[in-house]
């Protein structure tokens, strides 16, 4: 019986083709072969995409096969590190993908006290306690479980910020589908009230740092410049790092100004304050007028053209600036800090000045942060009964 062409062609187009061979991953090789081409000498062949899309074939030689091959594998690793590739991979460890992370984290864009927090958080939790997983096994409940056992909401919400920004980054480079950290549990700190010393505290506060000063019996007089250092914070609301950065040409003590322009981070002055807005003019009490003036009399403080220096003549840091204060600060006073009597300022500036004239005294961007962080307000409503007043249903007449 005859066939026709058309049925012919339909049988044709039924049957099973075979599947197109997939192309290798970028970056990748497949299966290397290895051929002793003469005694002694051996050759390792492997193809490989490169990152263009094309696949090249690469080989290279060794005394024996293994050798060859270890160098064809090596060849091909720096290939795709100077194709641009990542050498991270889905099997990498957590730990490697903060690495690689934070290096290209520094690019100029972020302050380094910024950096600082960053690294605290990877070496002081992430690494210990999900460093070793590897990347493809950090899923969503992996790493929710791992910041629910972070105590401390501050701290648990910052290794939450760091992940979700490194797991990100993995996502830009393919290593993982989607950022498993954006469905773990969201930190909501819970707000426990604005604590500000009341006045007479910041007063035993001051009178305790003045009497530890210079209270050594041996050595050069400790705590040098530490009582105007607070006199400084507690008349004007400064960061204490902003502070330390004060240099001789920012202070005016006839005209009682001062001016921000820059702060310390560690023990490096950086010539900008922490935010756009922490460049200001600040009016100044008496009392710190006085106090700048006794700093200015230090030989000191004209040699090094700093306000408030180290006792060796460099940038004072924090770290010693705070411990000093904590062994002059007495037991039942330990609520009471630099960033304690900051508060009690903004509060006394909101409560005379409103809280606007607050935030620009603070350097703050915006009244949010001041009235969420900086400002104690008593939950009283304002005096508005006479015009809600207003709003009274008419009286009716009774019988």
């Amino acid at each position: 019986m005859a066939v026709s062409s058309k049925t012919m062609a339909r049988s044709f187009m039924g049957a099973a083709q075979p599947m197109p061979r997939q192309p290798l991953p970028l970056g990748t090789w497949g299966r290397i072969t290895r051929t002793e081409v003469e005694p002694g000498r051996w050759r390792a062949r492997a193809k490989y995409r490169d990152l263009d899309g094309v696949t090249r074939r690469f080989e290279r030689f060794g005394p024996s096969g293994a050798k060859a091959e270890a160098a064809l594998t090596t060849y091909l690793r720096d290939r795709r590190r100077q194709s641009g590739g990542d050498t991270l991979t889905a099997d990498s460890k957590v730990s490697d993908l903060l690495d690689d992370w934070l290096k290209n984290a520094d690019d100029g864009s972020r302050r380094p006290q910024t950096l600082g927090d960053y690294r605290s958080a990877i070496d002081g939790h992430i690494k210990p306690g999900i460093g070793q997983v590897r990347i493809r096994e950090a899923t969503v409940g992996t790493i929710d479980r791992f910041l629910r056992g972070i105590k401390g909401e501050g701290i648990r919400k910052r290794t939450r910020t760091v992940l979700m920004l490194a797991f990100a980054y993995a996502a830009r480079l393919d290593l993982v589908e989607s950022n498993p950290v954006r469905d773990t549990a969201a930190v909501r700190k819970q707000s426990g009230g604005i604590e500000v010393p009341a006045i007479e505290e910041a007063h035993r506060y001051r009178a305790a740092v003045a009497r530890w000063c210079g209270g050594n019996t041996l050595g050069r007089p400790r705590g040098q410049g530490l009582l105007e250092v607070v006199d400084v914070v507690l008349g004007t609301g400064l960061r204490p790092g902003e502070v330390l950065a004060l240099r001789v040409q920012d202070v005016d003590v006839e005209a009682a100004t001062l001016t921000v322009a820059g702060t310390v981070v560690g023990s490096v002055r950086q010539p900008t304050p922490k935010t756009r807005k922490g460049h200001r003019t600040v009016q100044l009490p008496a009392f710190v007028v006085e106090a700048l003036r006794r700093r200015l009399d230090d030989p000191v403080v004209e040699l090094t053209g700093l306000i408030f220096p180290s006792s060796s003549g460099t940038v004072r840091s924090r770290a010693n600036l705070d411990r000093q204060l904590r062994e002059a600060r007495p037991d039942d006073l330990d609520h009471v800090t630099l960033r304690s009597l900051r508060r009690l300022a903004a509060t006394t500036v909101d409560r005379a000045l409103g809280v606007e004239a607050a935030s620009r005294q603070l350097g703050h961007s915006g009244t949010a942060v001041t009235e969420r962080h900086y400002v104690d307000r008593p939950d009283v409503g304002p005096e508005v009964a006479d015009v809600l007043g207003k709003l009274a249903p008419p009286t009716t007449r009774r019988a």
